[in-house]
């Protein structure tokens, strides 16, 4: 079976460390493609064609691998069967709109769109051009959530009566590194509420159930960052900054349970992972037996990505999943839809001071 042809946006001529801006996709994408037997990047976009080409000379690609400087000639390419996305998120729409008009599938990294208006848009073109989709919402396929959710469909930990998410990010802590300044600009899009929160939601709601409603409460508690260029020297001593770095939500969801969710950031300790505070690697599940008194430690499956570095192993579970057809953890632009809903009702219901509810369900309208 030949591979899938990928044409890639986003790989860029950078620091292979995904800390660095615009190095997400060298560390959170490309290991796996590079290594799998379903797919072969065959060209690149990036800004121009220059540009292009210095990325295919830094990762030293095949010298077959093309260069392009613009998504009208990257999808005019008949040798390119799916194209990844891997950029800030102000540049979605405008990128991917060509990728589904020229019918070609697509993978997009979250948020699919700056707006619930853009996703929507560029979901209908996807369904009239009958395009295969997904977007980079990882945590679904997270060893420790898919295990969850196994143990609570065979019912091996009963009803699920309430559940409590308390997390954060490493970003907003007051000191940040020139490259992520849009985080802070509501108008981007792109923020802790829409991609830190977004993440982690989503991995919830996907192993619980949608809200049927909720409250939300968001706060700007730091209204000013500094940044920092990297030889430590000030860039900016105080940028203004527009976007929560307090979130809370609570709310019931379809199965009944109570559901109760704060995610902040946090001031940075000294620690070698500056996920020190979440979990985000190697979590462990255990559950208290009432009636025995006794913690279980549930053991996870052994890693299958583990060669490849910890950001890119769940993405890599979701390109396995999208060359199998395997759809159950796969979000589709029309489930990236229903995530955009409920983040647009966390903004409008904190701001409104009401109850927030959305449409769990994808119905091709907008």
């Amino acid at each position: 079976m030949r591979p899938i042809r990928v044409g890639f946006m986003g790989i860029s001529a950078n620091s292979e460390s995904w800390k660095d801006a615009g190095a997400w996709a060298n560390t959170a994408h490309m290991p796996y493609l590079l290594k799998s037997p379903y797919y072969q990047i065959v060209a690149l976009c990036n800004s121009s064609v220059e540009a292009a080409r210095a990325a295919i000379k830094f990762h030293r690609f095949p010298e077959s691998t093309k260069a392009y400087g613009s998504p009208e000639d990257l999808v005019a390419d008949i040798d390119i069967d799916l194209v990844v996305c891997s950029v800030n998120v102000k540049k979605h729409y405008d990128l991917i709109k060509p990728v589904l008009l020229a019918g070609k599938d697509a993978i997009v990294e979250w948020p699919l769109g700056a707006s619930l208006e853009e996703a929507e848009e560029l979901t209908l073109i996807a369904k009239e051009k009958g395009v295969k989709t997904a977007v980079v919402l990882q945590a679904r396929f997270a060893p420790a959530v898919t295990k969850i959710r196994e143990m609570l469909a065979s019912g091996a930990i009963g009803n699920v009566l309430s559940s409590t998410f308390v997390g954060a990010c490493n970003y907003h802590s007051g000191t940040e590194y020139v490259g992520v300044e849009y985080h802070m600009d509501i108008s981007s899009g792109g923020n802790m509420v829409t991609i830190h929160y977004g993440h982690e939601i989503d991995a919830l709601l996907h192993t619980l159930g949608e809200f049927k409603e909720f409250t939300p409460m968001l706060g700007i508690k730091r209204p000013y960052t500094k940044f920092l260029n990297k030889d430590g020297t000030v860039a900016n001593l105080a940028l203004l900054k527009t976007t929560p770095d307090q979130i809370m939500v609570q709310g019931e969801i379809t199965g009944g349970a109570f559901v109760s969710s704060h995610f902040r950031g946090e001031i940075r300790l000294s620690c070698d992972d500056a996920f020190l505070q979440i979990g985000l690697y190697d979590p462990k599940v255990t559950i208290l037996d009432h009636a025995t008194d006794k913690v279980k430690v549930v053991r996870l499956p052994i890693d299958e990505m583990a060669e490849f570095p910890r950001e890119n192993r769940n993405i890599a579970r979701l390109y396995e999943a999208f060359a199998k057809g395997e759809d159950d953890n796969l979000v589709n632009f029309e489930k990236a839809v229903v995530r955009h809903r409920f983040l647009d009702e966390v903004f409008k219901g904190s701001a409104e001071k009401r109850i927030g509810k959305y449409k769990s369900t994808y119905s091709g309208q907008i």
